[in-house]
């Protein structure tokens, strides 16, 4: 089982994977599934600090813009250039630019990237760490977006 969270569910995740580890370590035949990875989006975590909560879980963050200038790291962690924090919900998918932009003035709703294709680059990392192709995403990164260019790794 991977568990996936974006913004205050990253701190979620976290928990969850830290008790699982807890209770495995004194219980060997703790039942029920096993957390294999998480997948994190905007995690709020302490800015700026690595938890070592993911020491024992592979854990891949993305951080938007503002969170990668605020210093977020959390386990494997990729800079999304030119995503928002609201980027990482499906509001910029279905909501026209032309609020969501303005929008952003006031909250950060969506940035400068094409919603549609992040929203795909991010399905595609997901399923190659999920798949156990991770590697991937260290080595081969630029095959998931070839024409925008959108993950910087920290």
């Amino acid at each position: 089982m991977f568990l996936g969270g974006h913004s205050y569910g990253g701190p979620a995740c976290l928990t969850a994977a830290a008790l699982q580890a807890r209770q495995g370590s004194s219980d060997p035949s703790a039942a029920g599934p096993k957390i294999r990875g998480l997948l994190l989006h905007d995690p709020a975590v302490a800015m700026g600090r690595n938890l070592q909560l993911t020491r024992d879980c592979p854990t891949v963050s993305f951080t938007s813009d503002e969170y990668d200038a605020a210093g977020v790291i959390c386990g494997r962690t990729l800079h999304a250039k030119g995503c928002f924090h609201g980027n990482f919900v499906d509001a910029p998918l279905w909501a026209p630019t032309w609020v969501m932009r303005p929008l952003s003035a006031l909250i950060p709703a969506a940035g400068s990237c094409d919603p549609a294709q992040m929203h795909s680059v991010l399905a595609r990392a997901a399923v190659a760490f999920m798949s156990g192709t991770s590697s991937l995403l260290v080595l081969d990164w630029v095959s998931f977006a070839p024409v925008i260019g959108l993950f910087f790794f920290i």
